[in-house]
């Protein structure tokens, strides 16, 4: 299924990559196989469909190849775990959430050793060994708080799913921002691209917003791209077209129908973000700024990623096209808040 002009994908940001995106890329499929994580047992194609170097290059091109190199293992890790999640069974959800709790104890804990022989456990203590010699005591605290919210949010989504009904658009939105795992990437970025905002900077509601806002429109566009493959496997509970095509807001939409709401809805959200972080800009910190600058190289990196990726790629998969244009071309008024409860407070921050 073709979508038409008019639910293009708007990315007002432009993408920047590493130079050294194919180097971040084969070091961490070799790292992956090493600590035999994900579906690695399926072969070189596994491990060439996760793609976590041409990820880590397009949201830390400003990095030394080294420290990106740090950025690119820990997203592999991350999109290791999430492809274990996605197959969890109903038995399995007592074990993922005490694997989440022993990994958590190793993030908390800077230093300690693992606690079992978890495969994951062991990549993640590597990841932190070599994060604790860039990073400052801080940034390793917030590494900890955004690692708890992703498992949380993982954690909630994987017992949905397992539980079937139907979820609404506002319950949809409150558990997919913090499942998306967005704020355990944050501090990597403060790492890896050595700057140090305080937290009363992070805290205020504007740049928090801001943060939240990333993560929805990172939701969106995985979910928008991931439907084929999410329909073909019966899992669309979680996934924004499923939940607009299951109406329990609406009374239900067309596969064709929940698509362009999906884009729209999404496009509304990003025509704020680039407003809002423009507005923010302003008056900001140097380390704001370069905070701000990655939630945006984020978006648009994040974005670019899944229309090349073959992770995303799928038989009768859907083709967007994602556009580079000003921030009001083609974009709805950002200043009409969208009907969803939970980010209402958004338009108010």
């Amino acid at each position: 299924m073709t979508a038409s002009v008019a639910d293009m994908l708007i990315t007002p940001i432009p993408v920047r990559v590493h130079p050294q995106a194919d180097l971040l890329d084969r070091r961490t499929s070799e790292w992956v196989r090493f600590h035999r994580l994900g579906l690695v047992e399926q072969g070189p194609d596994y491990l060439a469909r996760i793609g976590s170097g041409h990820m880590a290059a397009r949201v830390f091109p400003h990095a030394a190849t080294d420290d990106a190199q740090i950025g690119s293992d820990y997203l592999g890790f991350m999109f290791a775990l999430d492809d274990v999640a996605d197959i969890l069974g109903p038995r399995d959800l007592g074990r993922y959430a005490a694997r989440a709790a022993r990994l958590q104890r190793l993030v908390d804990a800077p230093g300690s050793p693992p606690l079992d022989d978890d495969p994951y456990a062991g990549a993640l203590d590597d990841l932190l060994a070599r994060l604790a010699r860039i990073a400052t005591p801080g940034q390793l605290y917030r590494l900890s708080v955004g690692f708890r919210s992703f498992l949380f949010g993982a954690l909630w989504q994987a017992s949905s799913h397992l539980d079937g009904s139907a979820i609404g658009l506002n319950q949809y939105t409150a558990l997919r921002i913090p499942s998306f795992g967005l704020r355990s990437l944050l501090p990597v970025f403060e790492i890896v691209h050595c700057y140090h905002p305080n937290d009363e900077e992070l805290a205020a509601p504007a740049v928090r917003a801001l943060t939240e806002m990333a993560a929805f429109i990172g939701s969106c566009d995985n979910d928008i791209y991931s439907w084929a493959k999410d329909a073909a496997a019966g899992a669309t509970h979680v996934n924004l077209v499923g939940v607009l095509s299951q109406g329990t807001d609406d009374g239900g939409l067309s596969q064709h129908e929940a698509l362009g709401r999906a884009v729209a809805l999404r496009n509304h959200v990003m025509a704020l973000f680039a407003r809002r972080c423009a507005e923010v800009g302003r008056d900001a910190s140097d380390d704001l700024r370069s905070y701000l600058r990655d939630l945006g190289g984020f978006v648009a990196g994040w974005s670019e990623f899944h229309r090349v990726s073959r992770r995303f790629q799928r038989p009768g998969g859907v083709e967007i096209t994602t556009v580079v244009t000003s921030p009001t071309t083609g974009a709805p008024d950002p200043l009409s808040p969208l009907p969803i409860p939970t980010i209402a407070w958004w338009w108010t921050s």
